[in-house]
């Protein structure tokens, strides 16, 4: 997913910042497994792992990035800002 976005952005197809996560994926994988559903979470940059661990599709967070109605928060939140109530 991150390869892929990188391509995406130096295409200009996503805007704005991009903090990528490749490298990271178990941080985000080992601190999921210690969290439950009804577990709040807010995230900063570098939130496409966490996103994708907490219920988002792979096609909802590359779509949020390119700012696309069907990304997981309608496109508003872009990189960086995602939200959805029931993830």
């Amino acid at each position: 997913m991150e390869v892929a976005c990188d391509k995406l952005y130096k295409q200009a197809q996503i805007r704005g910042f991009l903090h990528l996560y490749d490298g990271q994926e178990a941080i985000c994988v080992g601190h999921d497994n210690a969290l439950t559903r009804e577990d709040a979470f807010i995230g900063a940059y570098r939130i496409h792992g966490w996103a994708y661990m907490r219920g988002f599709s792979v096609h909802e967070i590359i779509a949020e990035m390119m700012g696309k109605i069907t990304g997981g928060s309608d496109g508003k939140g872009g990189s960086m800002h995602y939200y959805k109530k029931d993830t």
